[in-house]
């Protein structure tokens, strides 16, 4: 995950220092624009990231490789803390271990006898 932001950011950085002229430039100022008056769109989208993340001062305009690893940085710890409390309350997993711990046992004794009066 750490890796995707860092390259969408560093894509951010990528654009802002394009040239004005450029195709990719024109595209990222629409979708600035397209932000600005509230609809969807790239720009939306990495905003809704930073905020996601409660990044201080995110402004793609002021990108330099120093801040993005900080913004990284920053990432990291709560994406982590994500996942782990997905993980401690899945639904899936808590049936899994369920069944491993209840049922297992006795699925392997039912399909053993059932093996044993084949032979």
């Amino acid at each position: 995950m750490t890796a995707i932001n860092q390259k969408l950011i560093s894509y951010l950085l990528y654009l802002h220092n394009k040239e004005n002229d450029s195709v990719v430039k024109q595209i990222f100022l629409l979708s600035a624009d397209l932000h600005s008056s509230g609809k969807r769109c790239f720009y939306s989208s990495v905003m809704k990231m930073s905020a996601y993340y409660n990044l201080p001062d995110f402004d793609p305009n002021f990108l330099n490789k120093s801040r993005i690893k900080h913004f990284i940085s920053l990432m990291q710890p709560q994406y982590i803390l994500h996942w782990q409390h997905t993980i401690q309350h899945s639904k899936k997993l808590k049936f899994y271990n369920t069944f491993q711990n209840e049922y297992t046992p006795c699925y392997l004794e039912l399909t053993s006898k059932f093996n044993e009066g084949k032979n």
